[in-house]
């Protein structure tokens, strides 16, 4: 068995198995989001798994969402002792791993309300 942790539980809501995220990073925001950050690795779960395990990552390392301007979501790194090390180092990891699935990516990311 390893060690790794599934980043849902399996829950009965309504006589329905669901699987239920959470976020793994409360300490980095507000309450309301987290509870849009756990939504919105369930609604990309959906679309794709492996974006999915992504965004987890991403947000274990210290990425937080936010409402832009135009008050759609956006990823934000946290730089510093919380989150990445730098900006070029999220810069990084968001070209290797973020890019190849922008596209569910975005699509997740307009699903939240």
């Amino acid at each position: 068995m390893n060690d790794f942790e599934l980043p849902y539980k399996i829950r009965e809501i309504n006589g329905e198995k669901r699987k239920v995220f959470s976020d793994p990073r409360p300490d980095i925001g507000s309450d309301s989001e987290s509870l849009y950050f756990a939504d919105l690795l369930s609604k990309i779960f959906l679309i794709n798994k492996e974006a999915a395990a992504i965004l987890h990552g991403f947000r274990c390392q210290g990425t937080r969402l936010v409402k832009s301007e135009k008050g759609n979501y956006v990823l934000r790194p946290v730089i510093g002792e919380r989150g990445w090390k730098s900006q070029e180092d999220y810069d990084e990891a968001k070209a290797r791993y973020l890019e190849p699935v922008r596209r569910d990516v975005a699509l997740a990311l307009k699903k939240l309300r």
